[in-house]
């Protein structure tokens, strides 16, 4: 398991939204399963995510979730733009996990 933070950019690419900078967690496939997590909806990590050529994802906190896309289920399966990357949005992490 591995993890990390840093700032990252990012915008969705369903709006017209200007980019923001955001913080991020940069973690391994395994970071959920190995805290016997489950996703609010959708999905989380998985070990293929970590293989080279894999399609890029990432999962939103909960709190942006409701408060930037008013809990919005389409915001699952979207793609936003991190870092000049276009990112498939696989899922929201459990409430109070990530601010």
């Amino acid at each position: 398991m591995q993890s990390g933070s840093g700032t990252v950019i990012a915008r969705s690419d369903k709006t017209q939204e200007a980019a923001r900078s955001v913080t991020g967690e940069f973690v391994s496939g395994n970071y959920f399963r190995t805290f016997g997590l489950q996703p609010s909806v959708g999905g989380l990590f998985t070990d293929a995510d970590n293989v080279i050529g894999a399609p890029l994802v990432a999962v939103m906190s909960y709190n942006t979730w409701q408060n930037n896309y008013a809990g919005d289920p389409s915001i699952v399966g979207s793609t936003f733009w991190i870092n000049t990357k276009a990112v498939t949005i696989t899922g929201i992490v459990p409430q109070g996990l990530l601010r």
